[in-house]
């Protein structure tokens, strides 16, 4: 994008393996702002950070597209979209270690 983007992180608790991961995604804009969008992802991804070396190793377990149909600008103020993973079945824990960590963390990208 062209434009300045800020980005807001939130932490959340993380559910046990074959929990059910839903929430909402918010889009906010200034007032008389569009954003001209082909399409909104939201992934699933996993992290096995090595914490001694700077290397991390990534893989998405799942991929939801939200607005498929609905491409073009969104105009409103603030657009706020659900989304259901459904019930999800990890492949490893999260551990949090001396030397190792392995995490998930959800991800959206407006295409």
């Amino acid at each position: 994008l062209s434009r300045r983007t800020t980005f807001q992180r939130d932490k959340c608790p993380m559910v046990h393996d074959q929990g059910r991961i839903r929430g909402m995604l918010s889009i906010k804009l200034r007032p008389g702002q569009t954003l001209d969008q082909n399409g909104i992802y939201v992934e699933l991804i996993g992290a096995i950070e090595k914490l001694q070396e700077i290397s991390s190793d990534y893989f998405t377990t799942q991929r939801l597209l939200l607005r498929g149909g609905n491409e073009g600008p969104i105009s409103q103020e603030l657009t706020t979209i659900p989304f259901d993973f459904g019930v999800v079945r990890f492949p490893m824990d999260s551990y949090d270690g001396d030397s190792i960590s392995v995490r998930y963390f959800i991800k959206a990208t407006i295409s």
